[in-house]
């Protein structure tokens, strides 16, 4: 038996030409060491531990109709539940992990990582699946409407668009608020002070007075109530934003301010990390695993 001494391509052509020449090959040391026969009858030791060795095998393999050597591959996928069940099917008791990157809404599976002990097998690492968050196009849509002044058709157009989402006040009454609303501008004298010179300085405090609806029956609200799902295929939650209206130079604006919408953000992906927790009875690790770019 002869020492493994050439090359990877040699090696891996040896054991196509073995098999070129219907000679079974005897395994040593399954995916690593192969005694392969040469046609002048002596034997040769062939090292797979390589990686080059391995796709150069699934190559063959394709060709000849067979199945690959092992896993590999990485899959996308954007809704919690189809990423666990992705990962049910895939995953091997003690080198499958779980990994969570909250700022990027994303969770990475590695399904062939180092063994889970100190003097474990290490692992490729190269079958993996990730699970990427999709902003649902009504949180995106709010979230670039707030801290913007609209003029009032524009916001009006905005409301009926999305009235739907719209909790408290009642979604008709806040959209018949935004088209009737009606602003303008008070002075009222507030102190006068007389100068050493013998002038005599005012100070004026300048208010805002507004009324909606018919007769200005309508109550103006302060804050809305909205129901929007932050990532596509999860749950509504709950949103809380403050409504404005400016007056200047006779122009209207009106407009809505999100309450802490990050907040929001980590709560339902808090929530997808738990869900995905719950169907693979694996637990989420923080953070990037080896090797990720």
């Amino acid at each position: 038996m002869t020492n493994p001494t050439e090359g990877p391509r040699h090696d891996t052509d040896a054991i196509i030409e073995a098999a070129r020449l219907g000679v079974e090959l005897t395994t040593l040391d399954l995916g690593s060491i192969y005694a392969a026969p040469e046609a002048d009858g002596s034997t040769k030791v062939i090292d797979l531990a390589t990686a080059d060795h391995l796709a150069r095998l699934d190559l063959v393999a394709k060709r000849d109709g067979e199945t690959p050597a092992r896993k590999t591959g990485h899959a996308q996928l954007t809704e919690a539940h189809s990423f666990g069940l992705y990962v049910n099917d895939h995953q091997q008791t003690g080198t499958t992990t779980l990994w969570g990157d909250r700022k990027a809404g994303r969770v990475q599976a590695v399904f062939n990582g180092h063994q889970a002990s100190a003097d474990g097998t290490a692992g490729w690492g190269d079958h993996r699946a990730t699970l990427t968050l999709q902003k649902a196009p009504e949180w995106e849509a709010w979230n670039r409407a707030s801290g913007q002044m609209l003029d009032q058709e524009a916001f009006a157009e905005f409301l009926e668009e999305h009235v739907g989402d719209i909790r408290e006040p009642d979604g008709a009454e806040l959209l018949e608020v935004a088209t009737s609303i009606q602003a303008s501008i008070g002075a009222t004298m507030k102190s006068a002070i007389r100068l050493d010179s013998g002038q005599v300085q005012v100070a004026y405090e300048e208010t805002i007075e507004a009324r909606a609806g018919k007769a200005g029956a309508l109550t103006i609200p302060t804050r809305v109530v909205l129901a929007l799902t932050p990532y596509e295929g999860g749950e509504p939650y709950k949103v809380e934003a403050r409504f404005r209206y400016r007056l200047a130079n006779g122009v209207l604006k009106l407009g809505v301010v999100l309450d802490r919408p990050d907040d929001v953000l980590k709560a339902a992906f808090a929530d997808v990390v738990a869900a995905v927790e719950n169907d693979t009875s694996c637990t989420v690790l923080y953070g990037s695993p080896i090797g990720a770019t």
